[in-house]
């Protein structure tokens, strides 16, 4: 072997080593990766044998794996189980209806993915799940995967729950009914028993036996009403009228004012209800049930405030549903009682009472084809909501008089205040006219006028009226011939520069009004 042929083999063989050492990092590497590839399947695996509740694989009817609540369920191991049909664990009872959704399963059929079955365990003991089914690949073949969740103690406990819930309701009926029963047989105390001295009593008092009459009449009148509310599924078609949503909520503004000037509704302090109520396509309904309704939830309204308060009623138009917001500025409702504010004779009241406004006021709403959202604000109140589909049919009202909306659709207008129930319904009134609307604190209102002009800004007054004085001044630095609006007391506005004021409870009518004079004289920004 000469010279060349020599270093051609030791090349060769260079090269044979250098593939060897690779060939070698590389099954060493696979060896790593497949070590924490079996680690990987091992915690799979053991994911799913803990998986609470009952997991099965199933491929062309056979069982090809199930997890421990499976075994722990039937009673069986798993060399029992695995290869086995899934049908020879299914309870006679049941097979028929199994069986047959299978097929449609494997035919394409719709067939439920939630359904209840009863599987058979060790000794023939019955296990009624609830069964789960998705469909996939395994091993590039159809197979479905299958959850069984034993409901025997959970539908128990369930009952257990809803019987609880009910009984709660009935206690709660039987004390709000017994309560007011007893204040009806109060109003009729000292009232004679017997045919003779009815008689004698009428000749001497004649008119203070009809008054406890007629006023335990009216009492029994009341609830009669009240639990006939409750107890109707539809109003009565015959009392169904097109009407104005409007001037229903008006009459049950001044309804409950009238009560709160009369003490009929009892109030711990001052308490303003503000309107705005702009023009609603018609709708349809039962006015004095929708009325009342109305009332109660205004009414539960001044319930929620703890001393003054403030109470915004406004109506709104939105994509073919008329709108009605009954917001307050209290303290919302605790988290514990939201879902049970609408239970008949629930109430948080600390003095007696029948706990009957909402539940009233919801079945009349629903017996209408409206709804009730609410809105819990947590510290600063709560927002009901109520909706009615709006009708094609002219309203009995003239509804020609509209806003004007020139000048204000497409204002650029900044409020700069706090959060409050004020700050948000001005914010909803002046989107709504087609204003571009920003709201914000003080600081970041002033470095928003810093950036970018606006037609006209709405200053929350501050409680120190130096510090308004102060904030205004500062607007006029900015944006010189900008309008300025003072939110608050007449006490807040003396000598602080604004251009306007308006007290709180805003009036809205009167704010828009002058809002759109202001900006119809063009002042620049």
């Amino acid at each position: 072997m000469n010279d060349r042929e020599k270093r051609t083999w030791e090349a060769r063989l260079e090269k044979g080593r250098a593939q060897g050492r690779k060939l070698r990092e590389e099954m060493a590497a696979l060896k790593v990766e497949n070590r924490s590839f079996q680690k990987d399947l091992r915690e799979v695996h053991g994911l799913l044998a803990n998986v609470p509740g009952g997991l099965v694989l199933v491929q062309d009817g056979n069982l090809l794996y199930v997890n421990d609540a499976v075994k722990a369920q039937l009673g069986y191991g798993e060399e029992r189980i695995l290869g086995r049909p899934f049908t020879e664990f299914v309870h006679p009872d049941s097979l028929e209806f199994v069986s047959a959704l299978h097929k449609k399963r494997l035919s394409g059929g719709q067939t439920p993915k939630i359904y209840d079955t009863y599987m058979i365990a060790k000794g023939g003991r019955s296990v009624r799940c609830e069964v789960r089914v998705n469909q996939i690949k395994y091993r590039g073949k159809r197979a479905y995967l299958v959850s069984l969740l034993p409901v025997g103690r959970r539908r128990r406990r369930e009952r257990k729950t809803i019987l609880a819930q009910k009984m709660e309701v009935v206690t709660r009926m039987a004390a709000g009914l017994n309560l007011e029963f007893r204040r009806c047989r109060k109003l009729l105390e000292g009232l004679p028993d017997s045919k003779v001295t009815v008689a004698a009593a009428l000749e001497g008092s004649p008119g203070k036996w009809a008054n406890k009459v007629a006023k335990a009449k009216r009492a029994l009148d009341t609830i009669a009403r009240q639990l006939e509310v409750l107890g109707t599924r539809r109003v009565d078609a015959s009392k169904v009228v097109v009407m104005d949503l409007k001037e229903v909520v008006r009459d049950s503004v001044s309804d409950v004012r009238k009560s709160l000037d009369d003490g009929v509704v009892k109030r711990k302090g001052d308490i303003q209800i503000r309107t705005y109520l702009r023009n609603l396509s018609a709708v349809k309904g039962h006015p004095e049930e929708i009325g009342n309704a109305i009332s109660y939830m205004i009414r539960n309204a001044v319930d929620a405030l703890p001393g003054t308060g403030e109470i915004y009623v406004s109506t709104e138009m939105s994509s073919g549903v008329a709108e009605v917001y009954i917001q307050d500025n209290g303290a919302g409702i605790p988290e514990d009682m939201q879902d049970r504010i609408f239970d008949p004779f629930f109430t948080t009241r600390q003095e007696m009472r029948l706990g009957l406004g909402l539940s009233l006021a919801q079945a009349a709403i629903s017996q209408n084809r409206g709804e009730i959202e609410v809105l819990n604000h947590k510290e600063r109140g709560t927002t009901f909501i109520i909706r009615f589909p709006v009708t094609h049919s002219p309203p009995p009202s003239d509804q020609s008089v509209k806003f004007p909306r020139k000048r204000i659709k497409d204002a650029r207008l900044l409020i700069v205040a706090d959060e409050s129930i004020a700050r948000d319904l001005l914010v909803r009134c002046l989107r709504d006219k087609g204003a571009v609307v920003g709201s914000a604190a003080v600081a970041e209102g002033l470095n928003l006028l810093r950036k970018r002009a606006y037609d006209m800004v709405f200053l929350g007054a501050d409680s120190d009226p130096d510090r308004t004085v102060e904030i205004v001044s500062r607007i006029r630095t900015l944006r010189r011939n900008m309008p300025v609006a003072l939110l608050g007391g007449r006490k807040a506005a003396d000598g602080c520069g604004a251009d306007m004021v308006f007290t709180t409870p805003l009036n809205m009518e009167l704010l828009l009004k002058q809002v759109r004079q202001t900006l119809e004289k063009g002042a620049p920004s």
